[in-house]
């Protein structure tokens, strides 16, 4: 039941308020006034109904005299203030006494606070809306009630005011409970806590390295319980006079009891926290993943009173984290979402009302509001959570935010994240206050792989498969880069694994509705089953999910990358950072011990990034500008106060591609009626475009079913393993394709839809369909999610109605295609797989087509089309969603102002073939990291065949031949040093054996023995060369490895000749700086398990000690392969070979050396004594009798 309120609140004491001359709240004019009453019979609706907000610090105590009126419980908590944590002194007073109910409380200021909170306690439903009728509103022109209606009204308040009493008591022997039983229960278990850490503790020596975090923890533990006991103290001195003050109080001492209970790092930190806000107007909190930061400081500020004068908004820069947040935040506050606690995402409609104090947005959202409201009076404190992201609306929202500060000076603003550069922010903020809160999380193992995988996709599956095969128990969570490859390793572990009823198989990522992203939280079926869940980064940050003890991750993210140089954007798969990946690893250890699984060797992730790079200086910012202008904020984009400025080359590159749009005049440099709204819609400025010429030539319906398409468009088809799967898909999707020179994959996308969506609504035939089809159901029903979504921006009454294409709505469209997309132009190279050359740039940029383009069907390639985006898989570009145009569809203006005409250029190809993995892996380097910079330096297209182990180059007929000399050059180079490589192999422990080629053992490492270095930070345009140079210096040197380059230097790894060597050189590269940048260098135990810091003594090394006989030993898989390399071996190479099947152990290892021993070997002892008393015998023998001691 609900109550509408008026602007201002009635008075707690009604008539009797000693203060009334100067109360701010209404009181009554006569006794008539005291029994009016209005209250509304309908549920709540949060967009118009009028809710009271009330909090325990909103009840009026601002006023001495109403804070003397106010009578404490009998019950009051009872505390030492003297705490001596032992078991028998720590303590919490168990007697409590009857609540004493006084009967004298303002019945009118109860009634006032009513709502919906009788039907919790005990009443029927028809009971309670029995009640609502005799307190609907009455008319306001009615000046004359009748006797009868009069008696009537008050006899319903009567029965009310009975009700009422009776409920209030039910709340208050409900709080007397909970003070009782609970309270004092939960304090002892916390008490017994302490003694137990205490006394492990105690057990401790002194130089335990873990004694002082056991401290640390212990201290935290103490700091927890004293925050409890003062909070439950104050709480028990208030005696509740109305429902909703009761209500409030119970919900209060629930909430404490729950935060005990979890002993999150940040309570034991709140009233630190509290006066540090309290007293500074921004806050730079760094705190660790799992302290609590993003559910629990925003309850604690309310609490305090903050949100009395204005609500508190917390920003996260995605839906889905700010959609869960609210949902755990309104569980812990005893509320729905859009009740006291509320949530906006993205283009729907809000979940708030006039009671919602506390409200979780995205940063769009939050930037929306500003443009409306510049002040943002709405809120008295903005957080802006996960600051690290650093995306493109989290910058803007700095930069508003600082210029709202300049303006309010009574609003607050807390910047959050586990891992930002709070010196950044600080200086930005004008040395704003930073407060550190460690985090808590339970021991994690962490297990790095041998060699970084080729495949994650496969090698997650691969590890997951392993980890259930092996029954070690524990949900797994799975960090993948996207919802296709989640889609592909769901198929995969659901086609592998039997039973349903033990495993649940889940996605998680930002396009699953409320429902999808719900089944990843919700509570097992049993205690046996197990969840799996492959997520994208979105797992990284704001969100717990309980049960996680097994995390995989992938080391990689996709992200839109803008390449200055060639001036294209691209949507690159690679490498994350160590931040990121420090908070991937955090999952596992939440809410109890874990393990790690890095699909990356160590020397990989020390090579990383530290920390992610702002989005605005990775990315041409055009939605920044558009957004900049919009929000008016800046005249000139360029004296906008940026945390991290972009280059004004970018800013003056975006202007002008916006300008070619038509976005922003080119003589004011104000947004033009086309540019303000392309601002609204917040999507791409290309689709905007699209969407808005699709307006202009009345073909609306079919262009933002294809801007829907386009959303998932790299997810739409489903490809099985085998090829007879794949061949099926093949043929499908061509049958989407009427013309391929009409339209191309736009046509095919918007086709697919339109034979969906006539299928009707019913689900079951629409998920028929797509499986008929091989087409992802979810993806599809995204698509169709989009769709409404813009539907609801533009004009939410207009109506989607798709019609059949016919050539002239085909042309219409492609119009608006070209509108949108004509800065996409690619030029043939002539063959297909001689690519495509790309317009923009000044350099020259080619990419080949992807496989999923229908364009590939075609028997030739069309000579001019544009493309949706470019994908860059392991350093080759892919373009994707191709448009087969003619020039003269295209911008006039634009085309002229190109550097160089569009022309069509014929490329020719040389090949390299039986290169050999290795070799192969060396030219081009793990992932192709290599191909992009051969690419730049020759001028020419590479096209890798791991499989035949072969490199086709393609190019201009004048440059390839130069390519073909330079790349022999390098390939004699690579040989020479894989001939003198060595590979590093972990035997036990930490004990290392180094073997050379054919296997033979060149060395025995034991303890901290290294003789690879790892070197970080170097100058980005150096050479392998020079490296060697500069290594040598302190000794021989084996090889230089390039690892990876970052933005701005370049990471490699040196193996030397002996560990003497290795060491000198990390102790004086280490001090050193080149060109300027200061050389990071340590060692690199590679091939061996980082968390390893106990030395294993027992080693057992066996070779051969006689020549080898030439025999050896190979083994197949499959018997057909082994039976042709039998008449290979007998017919051509004249070899004697024996043919044999091994069903029960296929596999089959075998090695022997390729030289003559060495007379050397290695004898074991039971004990070390036994092995110095043997050691010091050799020594006198070697005295006497000159006896070699290196040959025993």
């Amino acid at each position: 039941m609900a109550m509408a309120t008026n602007s201002r609140e009635r008075c707690k004491f009604g008539a009797t308020c000693k203060r009334r001359a100067t109360c701010r709240y209404l009181h009554p004019k006569n006794e008539h006034e005291c029994k009016a009453f209005n209250f509304s019979s309908t549920e709540p609706d949060y967009d118009s109904v009028q809710w009271p907000i009330g909090s325990y610090n909103n009840f009026q105590l601002d006023y001495e005299s109403q804070q003397a009126n106010l009578q404490p419980l009998p019950w009051q908590y009872s505390t030492n203030q003297n705490l001596s944590y032992t078991q028998s002194q720590l303590s919490l007073s168990s007697s409590f006494h009857s609540i004493v109910h006084n009967d004298s409380f303002d019945s009118n200021n109860q009634q006032s606070y009513f709502y919906n909170v009788g039907i919790q306690y005990h009443q029927p439903p028809n009971e309670v809306h029995t009640l609502n009728n005799p307190w609907q509103k009455q008319s306001r022109n009615c000046k004359v009630r009748d006797s009868e209606s009069r008696s009537t009204n008050e006899n319903d308040c009567n029965h009310y005011r009975s009700m009422s009493s009776t409920w209030l008591q039910q709340m208050k022997d409900e709080i007397q409970v909970l003070l009782r039983d609970n309270i004092s229960e939960i304090s002892k278990q916390h008490q017994s806590l302490i003694v137990e850490q205490q006394r492990l503790l105690e057990d401790l020596d002194d130089d335990d390295d873990i004694k002082l975090q056991k401290e640390g923890n212990l201290q935290e533990l103490k700091d927890q319980f004293e925050i409890f006991e003062q909070t439950i103290f104050n709480l028990s001195t208030f005696n509740p006079l109305t429902l909703e003050e009761a209500h409030y109080l119970l919900n209060r001492l629930k909430r404490e009891i729950g935060r005990l209970k979890a002993r999150l790092p940040i309570y034991a930190r709140r009233q630190q926290l509290i006066d540090t806000i309290k007293s500074n107007r921004v806050i730079i909190l760094k705190a660790d993943t799992g302290s609590g930061k993003s559910s629990q400081l925003i309850q604690y500020l309310t609490d305090a009173g903050f949100a009395d004068h204005g609500q508190i908004v917390c920003t996260q820069p995605r839906r889905l984290a700010a959609r869960e947040l609210a949902l755990r935040v309104a569980k812990e506050f005893g509320c729905q979402v859009g009740e006291e606690v509320g949530c906006h995402v993205g283009a729907c409609r809000p979940k708030v009302s006039r009671r919602t104090r506390i409200r979780f947005v995205t940063d769009a959202v939050l930037l929306n509001e500003y443009q409306m409201d510049p002040m943002l009076r709405t809120y008295a404190i903005v957080i802006i959570d996960e600051a690290h992201e650093r995306h493109v609306d989290t910058d803007l929202l700095f930069g508003a935010m600082k210029l709202c500060l300049s303006k309010r000076p009574d609003i607050k603003l807390i910047v959050m994240s586990a891992t930002l550069d709070d010196k950044l922010l600080s200086k930005y903020y004008q040395n704003a206050c930073v407060i550190e809160v460690s985090g808590r999380a339970f021991p994690i193992k962490d297990i790095y792989a041998m060699e970084d995988a080729e495949n994650h996709v496969d090698e997650a599956v691969n590890k997951v498969l392993e980890i259930h095969t092996n029954g070690i128990p524990g949900d797994i969570l799975v960090f993948l880069t996207g919802q296709d490859e989640i889609n592909q390793a769901i198929d995969k572990v659901t086609r592998k694994l039997d039973s349903s009823e033990s495993v649940l198989v889940l996605p998680l990522h930002g396009k699953l509705n409320e429902d999808e992203v719900q089944a990843v939280f919700m509570t097992k079926n049993s205690k046996t089953q197990r969840k799996i869940i492959f997520s994208t980064n979105v797992a990284e940050t704001s969100i717990t999910i309980d049960g996680i003890q097994h995390v995989i991750d992938s080391g990689m993210v996709k992200e839109v990358m803008w390449d200055t140089r060639r001036h294209i954007r691209v949507l690159k798969i690679g490498y994350t950072t160590q931040s990121s990946i420090k908070q991937r690893r955090g999952r596992a250890g939440r809410t109890s011990s874990g393990t790690c699984y890095h699909l990356y060797t160590y020397d990989t992730y020390q090579s990383l990034e530290v920390c992610s790079r702002a989005e605005i200086l990775c990315i041409q910012p055009s939605i920044a500008v558009l957004k900049l202008k919009h929000l008016d904020i800046v005249d000139d984009i360029t004296k906008f106060d940026w945390l991290e400025s972009p280059s004004n080359n970018s800013l003056q590159e975006t202007v002008k591609s916006l300008t070619w749009l038509g976005a922003i005049d080119s003589n004011t440099g104000k947004l033009t009626d086309l540019g303000r709204s392309m601002a609204k819609f917040g999507l791409e400025p290309m689709l905007s475009v699209m969407i808005l010429m699709g307006q202009k030539l009345n073909c609306l319906s079919h262009i933002l079913a294809l801007v829907g398409m386009l959303s998932v468009v790299q997810n739409i088809w489903w490809r099985g393993e085998n090829d007879e799967s794949k061949h099926m898909s093949n043929e499908i999707r061509a049958s989407f394709t009427r013309d391929t020179d009409m339209g191309g994959d736009f046509i095919a996308l918007l086709r697919i839809f339109l034979e969906w969506h006539a299928i009707g609504e019913r689900k079951e035939r629409r998920k028929a369909w797509c499986l008929k089809h091989m087409i992802r159901w979810k993806s599809m029903t995204m698509a169709n999610s989009l769709i409404r979504e813009l539907v609801y921006q533009i004009d939410p009454k207009f109506q989607v109605h798709l019609t059949e294409l016919n050539d002239e709505l085909i042309e219409r469209i492609v119009r608006c295609v070209c509108a949108g997309f004509f800065q996409n132009l690619a030029i043939s190279n002539g063959p297909i797989r001689a690519g495509y050359q790309l317009a923009t740039g000044t350099t020259d940029t080619v990419a080949h087509i992807h496989r999923s383009s229908v364009i590939t069907f075609a028997q030739q390639p069309p000579k001019f089309i544009l493309y949706h985006e470019i994908i860059n898989i392991n350093e080759t570009n892919y373009l994707t969603v191709i448009c087969p145009v003619e020039l003269d569809w295209l911008n006039k203006s634009w085309l002229d102002s190109l550097p160089r005409s569009p022309s069509r250029c014929v490329f020719d190809s040389y090949t390299f073939i039986n290169l050999g993995p290795a070799l192969l892996l060396a030219l081009v380097g793990k992932k192709c990291k290599k191909v992009p910079q051969l690419e730049e330096q020759l001028h020419v297209l590479f096209e890798v065949d791991r499989a035949q182990s072969k490199l086709i180059v393609w190019g201009h007929p004048e440059k390839l031949s130069n390519a073909q000399q330079c790349l022999q050059q390098i390939l004699n180079k690579e040989r020479d040093k894989l001939r003198n490589e060595l590979q590093e192999f972990q035997i036990v422990g930490s004990t290392r054996i180094l073997l050379g080629a054919g296997a033979e053992p060149r060395l025995v490492l034991v303890e901290d023995e290294y003789i690879k270095i790892f070197l970080k930070n170097l100058p980005k345009n150096i050479t392998e060369k020079q490296i060697q140079e500069k290594c040598e210096l302190y000794g021989q040197v084996r090889n230089v490895t390039m690892i990876r380059t970052n933005y701005n230097s370049i990471s490699a790894s040196v193996t030397y000749g002996i560990c003497r060597s290795a060491r000198l050189a990390v102790t004086q590269l280490s001090c050193e700086k080149w060109n300027g940048c200061q050389i990071y260098a340590s060692p690199s135990y590679t091939r061996t398990s980082v968390d390893t810091n106990k030395q294993n003594y027992k080693l057992k090394a066996e070779w051969f000690m006689t020549e080898s006989e030439c025999n050896g030993r190979v083994t197949f898989n499959k018997l057909q392969e082994a039976q042709r390399a039998y008449q290979v071996f007998t017919d051509r190479c004249h070899f004697r070979c024996q043919f044999e099947i091994n069903p029960i152990n296929p596999m089959v290892k075998c090695s022997w050396p390729l030289k003559p021993h060495h007379g050397h070997a290695i004898v074991n002892f039971s004990t070390v004594e036994q092995a110095q008393e043997v050691s010091y015998t050799i020594l006198f023998l070697r005295k006497m009798f000159l006896f070699d001691i290196n040959k025993f």
